[in-house]
């Protein structure tokens, strides 16, 4: 006579077989009443337990571990209370050992795991795991969601970097990751955090001072890349031959790398006041930055200096701001400051922005020549860079962007950027009192062959209550929606130049555009010198590999 085994749910791998031998003395043999094998359910070899901040950095992130007798699957619910969501894990092994991530600070999870089996037999352990996350710590940047509508937003979470200023510099500054509703579910301290991005594998690449870092979701360090980097901290850890990594570093089609780095050259002559015209020229340093192209291996593949690209003699606001250069051990003129470089693998250009020079530029990666300027057309010379210049289409005062960021290439072959919108002139022209300004996102649609440019979408100028950010920023195009993601990253309180906080918005792309999301990032204390800023945000579909 044959016996079958049912699915059995028990957290003891012993006391299930026990169960299933007493019914069936060979598990391999069991079969159903009409003959066929059964097809038993995957059991718990031991029980399953979860480690919180395993690397004691990430603290709103666990790490699962159970073994199963044959190769199953894992499916983690958790439930906090208010929040019931569940996790599929894809491949089939014995040993699992799986990061749980959007947990919720200050919450009791309860969790349940689940294997399965490749034939789709499931056991479910028989108790929840429970989870007590602690809640933030004190002096965390107060994060306020004043508007969210998660049915007409991108869906997924909102990645960004916090920046401290004044005395929240003891604190540190932060990668955190929020949820629709503006709840953090994921953070890391440490020191200044800038271009955090997600790759598709789920892991995070951000810059860390001259340090380039890919690091998985539980803290550990994947890849490291290193400017200049002479001692190896790790086996991971590899050395680029350039000055120093700032601003971005843009992953490339090819698995190369896009970063800026910088140079300085003397040059005689040189205007030393950009306020006032017809003063004295002198001799002085002068930094430019560079883009290079490095490899995985760190090998320089190549690098484009803009102090060739460009007119070093041509200058902007804040062009000729002083600042000790640690590397060079000078001080230096910040004539570029280059903010943003990315890659066009449609015509395998490059396009960069320079802050200082109140331009974009595109160029050839293979010839390395000049395609178009993005900008003001004032104080450049003529006879060199004219016919670079992109010619507007529309009549409007403030029509070209002004020490703006990460410019982005979209679907449609448009170019959206972050227009910060710093004085509204060139030297010696009248500004724009920061009282007075805006910042902004904007779409320009450019026509390389007849070299015009045309404004097709703005949002910030004719706002109810418009912002200006003198720094940082951002502007993405959401692909399932359609919508734009935008970052005021440095935001002044206009009665004073002080209280720095950060703005994230995500808005339709229409005319008028609709507000779906805002969220603030402030400091809560009466303190006028503390502050947080954003450098940029990303809409990133899922906290794990897509």
């Amino acid at each position: 006579m044959r016996y079958f085994c049912l699915d059995i749910t028990k957290s003891s791998y012993l006391a299930a077989q026990l169960i299933c031998l007493s019914a069936c003395p060979s598990l391999s043999g069991c079969t159903d009443s009409a003959g066929n094998p059964h097809l038993t359910a995957p059991l718990f070899v031991s029980d399953p337990v979860i480690e919180m901040d395993p690397n004691l950095n990430t603290p709103l992130a666990g790490v699962l571990e159970v073994a199963t007798d044959i190769p199953a699957r894992v499916q983690v619910e958790i439930n906090n209370g208010e929040k019931n969501r569940t996790i599929e894990f894809p491949g089939y092994r014995t040993e699992h050992r799986l990061p749980v991530l959007g947990l919720h600070p200050g919450k009791t999870h309860d969790i349940r795991v689940q294997i399965i089996s490749r034939e789709n037999q499931r056991t479910t352990f028989d108790k929840s795991l429970r989870v007590i996350t602690d809640p933030l710590p004190e002096g965390f940047p107060r994060l306020v969601a004043n508007k969210s509508e998660p049915d007409k937003m991108e869906p997924g979470y909102t990645l960004f970097d916090i920046i401290p200023e004044g005395s929240n510099s003891e604190f540190g500054a932060l990668i955190v990751i929020t949820d629709a509703s503006g709840a953090v579910v994921w953070y890391q301290t440490g020191s200044r955090y800038t271009d955090a991005r997600q790759n598709a594998d789920g892991n995070l690449l951000f810059l860390q001072g001259s340090e380039y870092i890919e690091m998985d979701m539980l803290g550990n360090t994947i890849r490291e890349w290193k400017a200049m980097g002479k001692s190896k901290k790790s086996i991971n850890e590899v050395a680029v031959a350039t000055p120093s990594f700032h601003h971005e570093v843009f992953p490339m089609n090819n698995d190369d790398f896009l970063t800026l780095s910088i140079e300085t050259r003397i040059f005689k002559n040189y205007p030393a006041d950009a306020w006032k015209p017809n003063s004295p020229t002198e001799t002085t340093r002068v930094a430019g930055d560079l883009v290079v192209e490095f490899a995985p291996d760190g090998s320089i593949i190549n690098e484009w200096p803009l102090l060739d690209l460009l007119d070093p003699y041509r200058i902007g606001y804040d062009s000729l701001e002083k600042y000790w250069n640690n590397f060079f051990g000078a001080e230096t003129r910040d004539w570029s400051h280059a903010n943003s470089v990315i890659h066009d693998p449609r015509d395998d250009s490059i396009i960069v922005s320079v802050r200082h020079q109140d331009a974009v530029v595109k160029f050839s990666r293979k010839t390395g020549k000049l395609v178009w300027i993005l900008g003001s057309h004032d104080n450049w010379d003529s006879n060199t860079f004219g016919r670079y210049l992109l010619k507007p289409l529309n009549d409007r005062q403030h029509f070209f962007p002004y020490h703006q960021h990460s410019p982005m290439v979209l679907p449609n072959g448009n170019l959206m950027l972050y227009d910060n919108g710093n004085y509204r002139a060139q030297p010696y022209g009248k500004i724009v009192p920061y009282t007075e300004n805006f910042s902004r996102a904007v779409e320009y649609a450019i026509d390389e062959q007849n070299m015009t440019v045309e404004l097709v979408w703005e949002h910030g100028q004719f706002t109810e209550k418009n912002v200006f950010s003198a720094a940082l920023g951002d502007a993405n195009y959401l692909p399932r929606t359609g919508n734009i993601l935008i970052t005021h990253g440095n935001v002044y309180e206009k009665k004073s130049s002080s209280k720095l906080s950060a703005q994230i918005i995500e808005v339709t792309h229409s005319t008028p555009a609709k507000v779906l999301f805002d969220m603030i990032i402030f400091d809560g204390t009466d303190d006028p010198e503390r502050g947080w800023r954003v450098y940029r945000s990303e809409r990133i579909a899922s906290l794990y590999p897509q």
